[in-house]
């Protein structure tokens, strides 16, 4: 089966309905419509091009929104099997791409890759925002370990994408909790969070 697939306005609804499985199989599942982009294999191809030193493998790429933007999400193994990367491949344009060691690192260099375009807002302080409020649906998904959660928060229709390792809470996380996030304001629908911060609800007695 090929997922090269990408979303249109009448999908965006459909990841609206985040309490029904995970986003990317909600995405796929109705009114799919192939869009031109690169395949799963050359994201791999260039993932590990960019650290053919190391000689690491590229996982089966996951197709998420970073930036408001369609991208490739890769983890890179060595040859001993063992995670050491993380890597961003756009899905429309090859030449935005970053890979880190370190999550968070690629993600915002990715970021800043995308923001080199001339029709791209530039990465600074003013396109960092923040958001808080009361945590209204939740649904999460794995990539080879890695978990990445969906957050709803009440009075928005933005869906927040929030990696594990940003606050060991979130995994635990439910509706009703409380949660205060940070990321790169892209005007998006599906926006990608650098850092958050769960406050559980008081449960009473």
């Amino acid at each position: 089966m090929d997922l090269r697939y990408s979303y249109d306005s009448a999908e965006r609804e459909v990841l609206r309905g985040i309490t029904e499985n995970y986003i990317g199989k909600n995405a796929w599942k109705e009114n799919i419509k192939e869009r031109y982009g690169i395949s799963e294999e050359k994201a791999q191809g260039i993932a590990e091009g960019l650290v053919q030193e190391k000689e690491y493998t590229a996982s089966y790429p996951l197709l998420l929104q970073v930036g408001g933007k369609e991208t490739y999400f890769m983890l890179m193994r060595d040859k001993k099997e063992n995670l050491v990367g993380y890597a961003f491949v756009s899905y429309k344009d090859y030449t935005k791409a970053a890979v880190s060691t370190s999550l968070l690192e690629a993600q915002a260099n990715y970021v800043k890759a995308l923001a080199s375009g001339s029709n791209s807002k530039a990465l600074d302080e003013t396109s960092i925002a923040k958001k808080s409020g009361t945590i209204s649906n939740i649904t999460s998904e794995v990539l080879e370990g890695t978990t990445i959660y969906y957050v709803k928060i009440e009075g928005s229709d933005t869906i927040y994408q929030l990696f594990s390792n940003l606050d060991i809470n979130i995994v635990f996380a439910t509706i009703g909790d409380s949660i205060e996030i940070e990321y790169y304001d892209s005007g998006s629908n599906l926006e990608t969070a650098t850092s958050c911060k769960v406050k559980p609800q008081a449960v009473t007695q």
